[in-house]
């Protein structure tokens, strides 16, 4: 888990800016924004957030929690597609920034026609708009106003206290049956409490023989249990569509998969 105590003992006064996920993808940590976010303004470090693993997901302003930048994919959390992300960037800092790349919808043209190029004396569009590159996404665009009204229609506050409440019960649940869980344990740290279960097979533990994580994730697809990989760990992820009956058939099938 990544502390604030942490990340201020790594910062000196050349430090310009940090870097950190809202919620790691690896370990399902959720950091305390609020703290790193208070500690760079005081120190004028520009915190930058990516939250793919938590927008739309874990209540998150940035009205609340001032940020330089923030990112995400719209794929998540968002209900999104692929190929589409979406840029926060504080409009005082986006004046002081310039793009890598230019492209027609970085530079403001004015009411031009699209069909206008410009020429080498330009003037970079306001905001954020102007780290837009390439053509626009239709599809995910028109995919992703969907998502957002479903997810504000129930509200990002009460989706997260619900799937915090599902991972807690998968997180106790894991336990109990053997395995290791490598996500914070909600009785231990509740506040690093995330959507995200990260689990390994219980090698080491009586019991007999443990199965590999391949193979656990062989029987986690067979029982039509969608999850990932990563880093070693079998990653579980909840959204509001998910409900306890998951939990039940996620914790049935883990005990299945023990040795005997």
């Amino acid at each position: 888990m990544v502390t604030i105590d942490q990340l201020a003992a790594a910062c000196d006064e050349r430090t310009r800016a940090i870097g950190i996920a809202s919620v790691s993808f690896a370990t399902g940590d959720k950091v305390d924004l609020g703290a790193i976010s208070r500690f760079c303004e005081e120190k004028g470090i520009l915190l930058l957030v990516d939250a793919v693993q938590s927008l739309g997901i874990h209540d998150f302003s940035v009205r609340r929690t001032p940020v330089a930048a923030a990112a995400a994919a719209t794929s998540k959390g968002l209900l999104g597609l692929y190929g589409l992300g979406v840029l926060y960037v504080r409009k005082e800092l986006a004046a002081r920034l310039h793009p890598n790349y230019l492209a027609r919808y970085s530079v403001d043209l004015g009411d031009s026609h699209e069909e206008v190029l410009g020429d080498f004396s330009y003037a970079l569009a306001a905001g954020a708009r102007r780290f837009e590159v390439g053509n626009w996404n239709y599809l995910a665009l028109h995919a992703l106003e969907a998502g957002i009204d479903q997810v504000a229609a129930i509200g990002v506050k009460e989706i997260e206290r619900h799937v915090v409440g599902l991972a807690a019960a998968l997180s106790r649940g894991v336990e109990e049956l053997g395995y290791v869980l490598r996500s914070p344990r909600p009785d231990d740290a509740p506040e690093a409490v995330s959507h995200i279960v990260i689990l390994t097979p219980g090698h080491g533990r009586p019991g007999g023989k443990w199965p590999s994580v391949r193979e656990v994730s062989n029987q986690l697809k067979a029982a039509g249990i969608r999850h990932s990989v990563r880093r070693g760990g079998l990653r579980l992820s909840f959204h509001m569509y998910n409900n306890m009956g998951d939990v039940g058939v996620i914790l049935d099938t883990l005990k299945r998969a023990r040795p005997d």
